[in-house]
C-alpha cells in the first residue's frame, strides 16, 4: 500500500494538508488539485484510499508516518544498523501546527526528532551561504539572499539573511507559476542550456521580489546591491 501513497503527489500538493483544518483555504485549493478523494472528519482533511464503496481513510500524519518508517527502513537496511534520530526538512512557510503534526509523524514511525529545517535554510546550508562572505577582517559578514527553490509543481522564493554564520530565513512566497523549463532548454541528448526566463515571467518574479522585500522590511534602496540570488533545483 506504500507505494500507492508515494504515487500521490507526498511532495508538492500533499504537504499542504498536514496540521491544517479541512475549512482552510490551502487544503481547499490543495483538493482541487489532488487525484484523490480527501474528505472532512471532523475538521481534519482525511485521504481516501479505495474505491467509492470500499475505501480506508489516512490522515496525511498517518501517510507521513508510513512513509517515514518505510524510509527509516531502507537506511537501516543501507546503512546496516539501527536509525532512532532524524533531522526533517520542511516548507519555508510551515507554522507551528504543521511542524508539530510533522514530528508527531515521525515519533509515530519510531523516530526522535532532533530538529526540524525550513527547506530554504537546508538548501543555504548545503551550498554554505552563511560561510562564504567574510567581511575586511575575515570575519563572516552580514549577508541577505534571495532564494528560488524550482521545484515541479510548485516553487518557493525566500529571502535569507546570514549575521556572523546565524542563518535567518525572513520570508518566504509560494509561486506556481515558474518551471525549470523556464530556464532551461534540451540542446541535444541528455544535455540542457540554461536560459534567461521570459520578460513577462522576469517581471513577475521581480514583482515577488519587491512584495518579499517590503514583508521582510528591506529598503530597496538600500539593499538591492547586497542581495545575492541563488537558485536551488529540487528533484
Amino acid at each position: 500500500m506504500l507505494s500507492n501513497f508515494v504515487d500521490l503527489g507526498i511532495n508538492n500538493t500533499f504537504r499542504r494538508l498536514i496540521g491544517r483544518n479541512f475549512t482552510d483555504p490551502e487544503v481547499q485549493q490543495a483538493i482541487k488539485e489532488l487525484p484523490y478523494d480527501v474528505v472532512d472528519v471532523s475538521g481534519t482533511p482525511v485521504i481516501k484510499i479505495g474505491t467509492e464503496s470500499d475505501y480506508v481513510g489516512h490522515t496525511p500524519e498517518n501517510i507521513t508516518s508510513f512513509i517515514l518508517k518505510k524510509l527509516k527502513h531502507m537506511a537501516e537496511v543501507q546503512l546496516k544498523t539501527t536509525i532512532k534520530h532524524v533531522t526533517i526538512t520542511v516548507p519555508s512557510d510551515f507554522d507551528e501546527y504543521q511542524i508539530q503534526a510533522t514530528k508527531d509523524a515521525a515519533e509515530a514511525s519510531e523516530l526522535s526528532v532532533i530538529r526540524i529545517f525550513p527547506v530554504a535554510g537546508s538548501i543555504a546550508h548545503a551550498y554554505k551561504l552563511e560561510r562564504d562572505r567574510c567581511n575586511e577582517n575575515e570575519r563572516r559578514a552580514v549577508s541577505t539572499y534571495i532564494l528560488y527553490d524550482i521545484r515541479e509543481g510548485e516553487s518557493e522564493l525566500t529571502i535569507l539573511s546570514t549575521d556572523y554564520g546565524l542563518l535567518e530565513v525572513m520570508k518566504t512566497v509560494r509561486d506556481r507559476q515558474l518551471r525549470w523549463e523556464d530556464f532551461e532548454a534540451p540542446v541535444g541528448a541528455a544535455q540542457v542550456q540554461l536560459k534567461l526566463p521570459s520578460k513577462q515571467q522576469s517581471e513577475r518574479v521581480f514583482g515577488i521580489v519587491e512584495e518579499l522585500l517590503i514583508d521582510a522590511k528591506i529598503k530597496k534602496t538600500t539593499s538591492m546591491a547586497s542581495l545575492s540570488p541563488a537558485i536551488h533545483r529540487t528533484f
